[in-house]
């Protein structure tokens, strides 16, 4: 194989792997228990959450920044972090995060100006993961506009009311 064609396919290969991240509340401490959030979310696109959090858990793509804000539709305070690697990170902030985003960039000086000047598309988690009682992981599927009354059933551990919901 020619020097060009393995550098063409490093970077189709390069590429490929920056399509998304994953932006999850959970409901225990430290980021453990369930989780709810947006699965595969886009660069820029914000995740909102239904109730404010104090923990946030991103997984990330290598070279980018994950941003958390005090108001919905992620606009207000932010407070952002930056991945050099990827990784999943939880992430502990001191005020109510309501909403969260990632971008590409993490030594990127424009990003910070990008963050602040377009507004995101937001998203209603639409993936929750719980563990059912048998102990096997459980990923589903949140129908839209249910995913406060998807959340008010993790926190009760309504496990009946989750498995009726289709597979992710």
């Amino acid at each position: 194989m020619q020097l060009s064609s393995i550098l063409i396919l490093l970077t189709a290969l390069t590429a490929a792997g920056v399509n998304g991240a994953d932006i999850f509340r959970t409901t225990e401490n430290s980021c453990g228990g369930s989780k709810i959030g947006c699965k595969g979310v886009q660069e820029g696109r914000c995740c909102l959450f239904s109730k404010p959090v104090s923990e946030v858990l991103f997984t990330l793509p290598a070279d980018s920044r994950g941003f958390a804000y005090t108001d919905n539709d992620c606009e207000g305070g932010s407070i952002f972090f930056r991945a050099a690697v990827k990784g999943t990170f939880c992430r502990h902030f001191n005020r109510n995060i309501n909403s969260a985003k990632w971008e590409v960039g993490a030594h990127d000086k424009q990003t910070t100006l990008r963050s602040e000047d377009v507004k995101a598309t937001c998203s209603e988690p639409e993936y929750a993961s719980f563990v059912k009682d048998d102990g096997t992981q459980r990923e589903i599927n949140i129908p839209q506009g249910m995913s406060t009354k998807v959340e008010e059933w993790l926190e009760e551990g309504m496990i009946d009311l989750l498995d009726q919901l289709e597979d992710y």
